[in-house]
C-alpha cells in the first residue's frame, strides 16, 4: 500500500483557517510518520495550526500496542502548538488510548465523531 492510498490529499479549508487531511486506510507507521511530517510541513507553510483529521472512511481496528505506538508518533512529529481533532466512526477501538497517549505527551489531540463539534473544538 502506498502512501496515496492510505491518505488523501492534505487541503486546506475554504476560510483558509485549517488543514484538512483524510486517512482512506490503515497506515503502516512509515506512512503515518511520513504524512504527520507533510501535514506540519504543510501546515507552517499556510502559517496554520488546526488540523481536521478525517478517518471516518478508515475502518480497521488496532491493537493496544499499535494505539501506543501512534499516539507516540503523533506526539513526536505534531508540534505541542499544534490542534488536532480527529473524526472517527462511534466504534473505533482503542481510539481513547491512542488520544491519552498523545496528550501525555503534550499534544492537543482529540477524537470525534461529529464534525460540527470537531470544529467548534479546534477553534475554541
Amino acid at each position: 500500500m502506498s502512501t496515496d492510498d492510505a491518505f488523501g490529499p492534505i487541503e486546506l479549508s475554504a476560510d483558509g483557517r485549517y488543514l484538512i487531511v483524510y486517512e482512506f486506510q490503515f497506515p503502516t507507521m512509515e506512512e503515518f510518520r511520513a504524512m504527520l511530517a507533510e501535514l506540519v510541513a504543510t501546515a507552517k507553510r499556510a502559517h496554520v495550526r488546526h488540523v481536521l483529521y478525517d478517518a471516518r472512511a478508515m475502518n480497521t481496528p488496532f491493537s493496544l500496542t499499535q494505539a501506543f505506538a501512534f499516539g507516540e508518533a503523533f506526539a513526536d512529529i505534531v508540534p505541542p502548538s499544534f490542534c488536532v481533532a480527529l473524526l472517527v466512526i462511534d466504534d473505533f477501538p482503542n481510539r481513547h488510548f491512542l488520544e491519552t497517549v498523545a496528550i501525555n505527551r503534550r499534544s492537543h489531540l482529540k477524537y470525534f465523531t461529529d464534525r460540527d463539534q470537531a470544529l467548534v473544538w479546534l477553534f475554541t
